[in-house]
């Protein structure tokens, strides 16, 4: 579920100069959380912490911003895990992050469109 209060945040930041924030700020999210679950998941198969809390704090981050709370929560664990210097136990979190990012996804461009719950 994203944060209402969080959108309404970036939505007072638009102005008549840049009256699309909000949605530019979507598009970018749904562009570059896909990378970032990619670098998760080849960071976790390479076994490289440093890439995993790198990625997952960036995407923790981003999500944060958005109101994408459940992903910045999952994000936070994985990057918590990759800043002990391991990616051990970090797979299970990764599969739920995936599945929470997609929901966040799905949401962000129901907002985008106009279509918010």
């Amino acid at each position: 579920m994203i944060n209402p209060a969080a959108i309404e945040a970036l939505r007072e930041l638009e102005s008549p100069e840049d009256p699309n924030l909000v949605n530019e700020l979507i598009e970018l999210f749904a562009r570059t959380s896909a990378t970032l679950l990619t670098e998760i998941e080849v960071a976790i198969s390479d076994r490289n912490a440093g890439k995993l809390n790198t990625a997952a704090h960036t995407l923790k981050s981003s999500a944060a911003n958005l109101g994408a709370t459940r992903v910045a929560e999952k994000a936070a664990v994985i990057e918590a895990i990759g800043n002990r210097g391991t990616t051990a136990e970090s797979e299970p979190h990764f599969v739920t992050l995936k599945n929470e990012l997609s929901i966040a996804v799905l949401e962000l461009q129901e907002i985008r469109n106009g279509k918010s719950r």
